[in-house]
């Protein structure tokens, strides 16, 4: 069947509408799958957030110190990492959500893994360990402030603490907000059952 070249002119924007149908495709994937795009931004987070650490790691194993210009790495690789943490429990808890509203029973292998983890009894540990492990860093340093009324502590201990201050407590509130939502499953369970 033989085609024609198009007359005229396209009604197509390329920046007006690849942007309608970019948000369409996230909408879907939100929709469905959070998990996805939520998950594999925290990943490159993640991945940002080490990437940024190695090089002072490795430094301070070989020179036990930390050089002040590091200061820029500490920062930004605490930021990534917070908010690496804070994409992947927001991965799980929307993921979580879809699954009761949409009556998904059949949630993804990591999110079975997630599930798991946030609902065992061990589920405390990373988070008492990161704060026992973030308050060891800080604590000479709380020692000498209550002897000498001053504290000489690298300030590279404390952004570390933040760190992992931070994991603990984005892990306690997903847990909270987790179980609010494992509540709201079970009340709209039970409606559904006394409905004529």
């Amino acid at each position: 069947m033989p085609y024609h070249e198009r007359q005229g002119e396209s009604k197509l924007h390329v920046l007006k509408d690849g942007l309608r149908f970019t948000r369409v495709i996230l909408d879907a994937a939100f929709l469905y799958r959070p998990y996805r795009p939520l998950g594999i931004i925290g990943v490159i987070c993640a991945a940002i957030a080490i990437g940024l650490i190695v090089m002072p790691t490795r430094y301070y194993l070989s020179e036990h110190k930390v050089a002040e210009w590091m200061i820029y790495r500490f920062v930004v690789s605490h930021l990534a990492a917070t908010t690496a943490c804070l994409l992947l429990c927001s991965s799980y808890l929307a993921t979580r959500m879809v699954d009761i509203v949409l009556q998904n029973e059949h949630p993804a292998r990591l999110q079975k893994l997630a599930i798991r983890f946030f609902h065992s009894k061990a589920f405390w540990i990373v988070p008492i360990g990161c704060f026992a492990f973030g308050g060891a860093l800080v604590v000479p340093s709380f020692l000498e402030l209550v002897r000498t009324g001053a504290t000489y502590e690298h300030w590279s201990r404390f952004i570390a603490m933040s760190v992992f201050f931070s994991f603990g407590f984005i892990l306690i509130v997903t847990r909270i907000v987790d179980n609010t939502i494992n509540l709201l499953a079970e009340r709209d369970e039970y409606l559904r059952t006394q409905r004529p």
